[in-house]
């Protein structure tokens, strides 16, 4: 059985990734659900108050189309797409917390819209009012495309809708929008009598986002108009440009990226906002019409500006002027431009780049400029911005749009309108998926359901695999797996379960119906606790302890090669909710590391997840246990025979000396050179003491206890001993842990 194949294993897949949206994920950690509640509670009745003048050029222009013009609105390019930014955001808030209240709000705001908007779908308040001004916007509608940001508003308004329709299932504002594209593609590309003398005006709009609106539009209804005519904007950009090429500044064709089909660019030119949503514009259609003619054109400016144009923060565009990329390398810290909105349009760009190709080094990058760039954009507190980035700052020196530091909102507002809506969507960047895959992105404490039932049919049908390996596969049904086991006669179905399994631990008769659930589908179980110590399990000969596999990859710490500041390392995070202690959380262990603490006065503590005290993960974790000498491998419930749960990899893989009770019979595996078993708290504390005076004896054990927990636990042979004992192979191939 040579050719057995996993799911688990493949690593070349047919299909683009899809999103999960934002509507179908919860957020409930320390970090973004408090910033999501400040974007609920603080900015956004900020940014509405701030677009109160938007909101009113709208309402006079409703009225003025019912034949009221005393009241004329005053003329601005994009201010309808501040507005539009700012309702999207609030869009993604609904999904955090239902808000009669901001509903009933956006619905009025969306009936203004849909009077502003003329019967043949048109909408764009200066031309339809007559107060445009020439320069800037042309005489007529779609006169002057390049610069008149006609599209541009719209596109926001596409993304808005969409939004909207998802948080709420409302389709007026995303008639509107239909509506308004539909209008665009008789005028651009068919022709339209009332404009541009009805020649199609086949024009890409200077400032782009339409191309994703459209996208989005296309994603949310399944017309597929929607996507060609993003593919048409994007095909016709630098073809049928018609000003004059040797124009410098912010009428060059780089400006816009008009300078050569979009398909040839190799370089990212001119402005950073405009090129971006381009890009990601450019992805989208790329995945969605699953076609790669702008795969190698995206390939080399990705790696121009990765290289070469964008700063450590992931801001992008630091030539102030145009707003835009410069020569390679032209990357100052003090004078840097790089606009709130770049960082944007570089998450935007990354995250779609990472959808369409699968590689982490897209999402990293998206995830660097939300991180450093895009969250610096806006205060803790909700109400104060930046517009410009740069490196350093005074303190004194004014440098963004007049201020030495963050203002309260810009007479150019597209910055703050864009923090308005990135924040409350960051729900919709956590995961993707394809028919066989789930993806998990950021860091936090969040959770979506997928049909995974369907995609388990699907990855079989595409993979017809040997083995699957369930987890806690709750949501797959057992009569899925019935019908798999008789479609694919040769697949075998193991479950590898990682919980305690004590009956006077935590969660034990959820744990027990778990296993249970699934016993008579599966070839064998695969616990993290001794099947000697689980009374229920049948089928002695199909049970088998495995231990919390090792990874060289993920355990990367060599602490007994340091001096460590710390004694005794432990977390944990029971008893948390919304990534915060429950008030009164309790868990049985606070009283047994309290009187440790107590018997243990010379001993220096790093304690997380109790008394107060946050718990950690991720980065934070890494970052505390590499300064600590030992780690006290301390679980829920009494002990049972050889539970120790992942905290022992965390602990013995980066080199800390184990601390574990005997009770596990871990020493059934290791000696007392390779870790520390105490019978009882003062037994632990004498030998936490002697160990904290010997450094010598410290590394020691820390270097061994890796050593072999490396050798013989590591994730391979855990895996090779799921197949052998799955497939009853090699029954003389001998387990450190396995004792026939």
């Amino acid at each position: 059985m040579n050719n057995v194949k996993s799911i688990l294993s493949k690593n070349t897949y047919s299909n683009t990734l899809k999103p999960i949206a934002f509507n179908e994920v919860n957020l409930k950690d320390s970090f973004w659900l408090p910033r999501l509640i400040t974007q609920k509670e603080k900015t956004l009745p900020f940014a509405f108050e701030k677009t109160i003048p938007a909101i009113e050029n709208l309402r006079k222009c409703g009225r003025f189309l019912e034949g009221m013009k005393e009241d004329l609105p005053f003329p601005h390019r994009f201010l309808s797409s501040d507005l539009y930014k700012v309702m999207e955001g609030a869009a993604y808030l609904l999904m955090i917390d239902k808000d009669t209240n901001l509903e009933n709000k956006m619905d009025e705001i969306i009936s203004i819209i849909g009077d502003a908007q003329k019967d043949d779908g048109y909408l764009y308040v200066p031309h339809i009012c007559g107060v445009a001004v020439k320069e800037e916007m042309g005489e007529n509608p779609y006169e002057y495309v390049l610069h008149s940001h006609e599209l541009y508003n719209v596109g926001h308004l596409y993304e808005g809708a969409v939004a909207y329709y998802l948080a709420t299932g409302k389709k007026k504002w995303l008639d509107i929008a239909e509506k308004s594209a539909q209008h665009v593609n008789k005028v651009f590309f068919e022709g339209d009598e009332n404009y541009n003398g009805g020649v199609p005006v086949n024009q890409a709009p200077g400032h782009q986002e339409i191309e994703i609106g459209l996208c989005k539009l296309y994603r949310v209804t399944g017309n597929e108009l929607y996507l060609n005519m993003a593919r048409r904007f994007l095909d016709i950009r630098g073809v049928t440009y018609t000003l004059d090429p040797n124009e410098k500044g912010v009428m060059a064709p780089e400006y816009a990226q008009q300078h050569k089909p979009v398909n040839i660019q190799e370089e990212a030119v001119g402005h950073a906002v405009r090129a971006s949503y381009m890009y990601a514009g450019m992805a989208d259609v790329g995945a969605l019409m699953e076609d790669d003619v702008y795969d190698v054109g995206l390939g080399n400016i990705w790696h121009n500006i990765i290289n070469t144009k964008m700063h450590i923060t992931g801001g992008l565009g630091a030539i102030h002027g145009i707003e835009g990329f410069g020569e390679k390398y032209d990357l100052p810290n003090k004078d840097a431009y790089n606009e709130t909105c770049a960082a944007v349009g570089n998450i935007l760009f990354n995250y779609r780049m990472f959808l369409r190709h699968k590689d982490a080094k897209y999402f990293d990058v998206a995830e660097i400029a939300l991180f450093n760039n895009a969250l610096a954009g806006v205060n803790i507190a909700g109400d104060r911005f930046f517009y410009v980035n740069p490196l350093e700052a005074d303190g004194v020196t004014l440098f963004n749009h007049g201020n030495a530091g963050r203002a309260p909102w810009f007479d150019c507002a597209c910055c703050p309108s864009n923090i308005a809506r990135i924040m409350p969507q960051v729900g919709g960047y956590m995961y993707a998926i394809s028919d066989s895959e789930i993806y998990c992105l950021l860091y936090g404490t969040h959770y979506t359901e997928i049909n995974l039932n369907d995609k388990l049919i699907k990855t079989c049908y595409h993979f017809k695999p040997d083995l699957i390996v369930l987890g806690h596969a709750d949501m797959i049904s057992k009569d899925i797996l019935y019908n798999l086991k008789k479609d694919y006669s040769n697949l075998k179905i193991a479950q590898w379960f990682l919980d305690p399994l004590n009956k006077n631990g935590p969660d034990f008769y959820k744990n027990k119906k778990r296993i249970l659930d699934k016993s008579d589908v599966i070839d064998g179980n695969f616990l993290t606790t001794s099947p000697d110590a689980v009374s229920f399990l049948s089928k002695k000969n199909m049970n088998y302890f495995i231990p919390n596999p090792s990874d060289q990859s993920m355990e990367t710490l060599d602490n007994f090669k340091k001096d460590c500041s710390n004694d005794v390392f432990f977390a944990l995070s029971h008893g948390v909710h919304r990534g915060q202690l429950k008030n009164r959380s309790s868990d049985d262990r606070e009283k047994f590391i309290k009187t440790l603490i107590n018997k243990c006065k010379n001993i220096r503590f790093d304690i997380f997840g109790m008394d107060n005290i946050q718990p950690i993960w991720a980065d934070q974790y890494f970052k505390n246990i590499s300064n600590s000498k030992m780690g006290l491998n301390l679980s829920r419930g009494t002990p049972i025979k050889y539970y120790s749960s992942d905290r022992i990899t965390q602990i013995i893989g980066n080199g800390l000396v184990t601390l574990i009770d005997e009770k596990t019979h871990y020493n059934d595996f290791f000696e007392d050179t390779e870790m520390v078993f105490y019978k009882n708290i003062s037994d632990l504390s004498e030998k936490i003491e002697k160990i904290s005076e010997d450094e010598k004896l410290r590394k020691l054990i820390g270097q061994k206890g890796k050593a072999k927990y490396m050798k013989y636990f590591n994730s391979t042979i855990v895996a090779d001993f799921i197949i052998n004992k799955t497939f009853d192979l090699n029954k003389t191939k001998k387990y450190l842990w396995h004792k026939p």
